[in-house]
């Protein structure tokens, strides 16, 4: 297998003729024209094709009209997959293309699979998008930072209602503003890496990262903060794992850290504050079976109940319950630890030793999505979010 045909959009110099599209110099100016013609006139690329937008600074904001991008012609498939991402001046820089969703039902007019998203920044102006990007199965958004302002009903998804949609990636995104709904909802098979998630609307109801039909779903070092009482950090169905994630309550929380609905998790190395109200628990499993395969450790701090019900394990380590805040300023989004929190946390991360006759290996893990290592040195972190965080 080869490598996608690449293809470039300018929103301000760009110009939408057939044939364009091949160059920085030749770029179109629109997507739907772009995708378009990348059919009709060049063909689809063999192993498919990235469509490259160019950084906002430079060329402004694409709007993307009522009805959204259709692919339903294009097609993506498994071997010819269709991509979009930012760029300054090459392909695959890093630059930071930018589009505005003006209309329903989001930026896609349906949920396209075996489509990638990456360095985007994305927004929309309409208060009655639901899914503001949703994609269907084998896709992936990738350091994309998405704002749902004004508010809508979640921001980003995979799946669609009634199949059995797999192997989606949500990595390293940037998800904010006033979302009702879910920042990413998640259905089955789904691997949640590296996010940060901002609750900036102040309703109830709302779901950092999480899905009612989630199983089989990845959620790692992501960070979630949220700002109303109700809310709920992450939320699965069964089979799934959470895995060195951090959410933080800003006011006294009535809901719960992680949530599941069933049996079968993997809960281990999290660090969960705030959920101080009446109420409020750190880790509940909803209904039985009650029976988990991995739990622990992990870190609460300002919990009414650090666990709910169902927490019946196999393999099980010692919780941590810290004394004080263990962020250094997560109201400024400043989530390394405080030296008190480095001390409490360094070293006691699952699994703390690999078996084995010759495995004589000390994983040194920290709890929480910051790793510190064995000394007094700072914190090992490649932010996803570098230059997308206002």
């Amino acid at each position: 297998m080869g490598a996608p045909t690449n293809y470039y959009v300018r929103h301000t110099n760009g110009v939408d003729s057939a044939g364009r599209g091949l160059s920085h110099a030749t770029a179109y100016q629109t997507e739907q024209y772009a995708i378009d013609d990348i059919l009709a006139t060049h063909g689809k690329g063999a192993d498919g094709d990235i469509l490259n937008i160019c950084d906002s600074a430079l060329e402004g904001v694409g709007n993307i009209a009522a009805g959204g991008l259709s692919l339903a012609a294009y097609a993506p498939s498994q071997t010819q997959p269709f991509s979009m991402r930012g760029y300054t001046a090459s392909a695959g820089d890093r630059g930071r293309g930018a589009l505005k969703v003006v209309g329903s039902p989001g930026l896609f007019a349906a949920a396209p699979q075996y489509t990638h998203l990456a360095d985007l920044d994305i927004s929309t102006t309409n208060s009655g998008v639901y899914d503001l990007i949703a994609v269907g199965r084998r896709s992936s958004i990738s350091a994309c930072s998405v704002n749902c302002t004004p508010s809508g009903g979640g921001t980003i998804r995979n799946g669609i209602a009634g199949t059995a949609d797999d192997i989606t990636h949500f990595l390293g995104n940037y998800v904010y503003g006033a979302f009702s709904g879910t920042g990413i909802y998640v259905r089955h098979s789904t691997v949640v890496m590296g996010n940060y998630v901002v609750q900036g609307y102040t309703g109830a109801g709302v779901t950092g990262i999480g899905g009612g039909n989630s199983y089989n779903a990845y959620f790692l070092r992501n960070i979630v903060i949220l700002k109303h009482a109700a809310s709920i950090g992450y939320s699965c169905f069964a089979y799934s794992s959470f895995e060195g994630n951090v959410v933080y309550q800003t006011t006294a929380g009535t809901g719960r850290g992680i949530r599941s609905t069933r049996f079968c998790n993997h809960i281990a190395n999290n660090i969960i504050c705030g959920f101080s109200g009446v109420g409020g628990i750190g880790i509940n499993i909803e209904t039985g079976p009650l029976y988990h395969v991995n739990y622990g450790p992990n870190a609460f701090w300002n919990c009414t109940s650090n666990l709910g019900s169902g927490i019946t394990t196999l393999l099980s380590a010692a919780d941590v319950a810290l004394g004080a805040d263990p962020f250094t300023d997560a109201a400024n989004g400043d989530f390394t630890l405080t030296a008190t929190a480095q001390a409490a946390l360094r070293n006691l991360g699952w699994p703390g030793q690999y078996l084995g006759a010759h495995a004589n290996t000390n994983s040194h893990i920290t709890i929480g999505a910051i790793q510190y290592g064995t000394g007094g040195g700072g914190a090992v972190s490649i932010s996803p979010w570098k230059g997308m965080i206002g």
